[in-house]
């Protein structure tokens, strides 16, 4: 009696077993598209209803039969038969389905939506967040992937975090980078990912990967002045003159007491050669006399705009003022430079040339070209007679 009771709970143990099948998983299952179903016949709209509210219902194989009957040329035969399966947890058939439904229909959110949940429920997580993402580009304010995706971005960003912080404990460069690229995919405004990426390129002497996650910090968070500050240094070290010229103007905006911005600012500028012309500059050439700063600021003018620089070497107007006799000064307070200029480097000969080590220099001629260097004759009234002669070729 024992025994056959013990071979009775086996055999139900076994049945059990045998028949018992996993409950089947919580869908979202999105209405059919009103669009698609107003193309319908009154049959087959009544065919997709009645499909539609089984799905809901959560009796896939009954769903399955439904949607046959609408066969294979009905747009929601494949997304239907996918929503069946997924029921049916036969998952690999399912995501088969969402993607042949897919190429027929790319913008259907109601395909998006069960791919999205293929995939959490495979593990797949990037692939469920890109889908959530693809629902949100067409339907910004969609309810249900706004939800899921702020849910699900929050979770992984935390996680992609707390793995990059424990790789940087641990001394793993590659790692954290890893890790922390990882979180931007999830959250790509992240101002802290961002700031330790750039960081971690900086050590490694990649300006340029530094420089992205700089801009996209800063664009984040465009008032921060600490950011723009480490934009501004990173585009200086990177020899990006004219745009972090830009930034630190904007950062001098933003504090307009700060030394070491404005120091920086005519750093970039002399390196640009960059300066700004006094009002009184344009009334040089109808003085009745000539001095010395304004020979230089002429010349440094002239010889900027002209000749091409030179990387490593002093400004142009250094090296060619150097050739034509001035010494240049820094110290001074027109234009930022005062000049020194003998009568001697200027004749009153026929071609108004420099004088005897410059008188054909190509280098000269390159400024001035000779067809333009006419003589003005010398006005003894004048304090300054010999210079006054080349004052309008050097404003041409």
């Amino acid at each position: 009696m024992k025994k056959a009771f013990k071979i009775f709970l086996l055999f139900i143990f076994f049945w059990s077993c045998a028949t018992y099948q996993p409950p089947p998983p919580s869908l979202y299952i999105e209405s059919l598209p009103a669009s698609i179903v107003a193309e319908f016949s009154l049959e087959e709209r009544i065919l997709a209803e009645e499909a539609w509210e089984t799905l809901n219902q959560g009796e896939g194989k009954k769903a399955e039969k439904q949607i046959s009957k609408l066969g294979a040329q009905n747009p929601i035969y494949n997304v239907g038969l996918a929503y069946a399966y997924f029921l049916q947890n036969r998952l690999q058939r399912a995501e088969e389905f969402f993607k042949v439904a897919l190429k027929d229909l790319p913008d259907m959110t109601l395909i998006h939506s069960g791919l999205a949940q293929i995939y959490r429920e495979k593990g797949r997580d990037d692939r469920a967040f890109a889908e959530f993402r693809e629902i949100l580009k067409r339907e910004p304010e969609h309810p249900w992937a706004k939800q899921q995706y702020e849910i699900f971005k929050n979770k992984k960003f935390d996680e992609s975090l707390l793995e990059a912080k424990a790789a940087i404990a641990a001394g793993d460069t590659e790692g954290s980078k890893e890790a922390y690229l990882k979180a931007l995919y999830y959250a790509p405004q992240s101002t802290e990912a961002h700031l330790v990426l750039a960081d971690i390129y900086k050590k490694e002497n990649k300006l340029q990967n530094a420089l992205v996650h700089l801009l996209a910090a800063s664009s984040s968070e465009p008032e921060n002045t600490e950011i723009l500050k480490d934009y501004a240094e990173a585009l200086y070290q990177a020899v990006q003159y004219t745009k972090s010229l830009e930034i630190y103007e904007k950062l001098h905006n933003l504090e307009p007491e700060n030394k070491q911005i404005m120091n920086r600012i005519e750093g970039i500028k002399n390196r640009l050669g960059i300066y700004e012309l006094p009002t009184r500059y344009n009334s040089i050439a109808f003085s009745e006399a000539v001095s010395k700063e304004e020979i230089a600021a002429l010349l440094v003018v002239k010889f900027n705009g002209i000749l091409d620089k030179v990387p490593g070497t002093p400004p142009v107007y250094h090296r060619y003022c150097n050739f034509l006799g001035i010494t240049i000064h820094p110290s001074s307070n027109f234009l930022g430079y005062s000049g020194y200029l003998s009568q001697s480097h200027f004749s009153t000969e026929k071609n108004c040339y420099p004088g005897r080590d410059g008188r054909n220099s190509p280098s000269f001629n390159k400024l001035f070209g000779k067809e333009r260097i006419q003589v003005y004759p010398a006005d003894p009234t004048r304090k300054n007679p010999n210079l006054r002669c080349c004052l309008p070729q050097l404003l041409l």
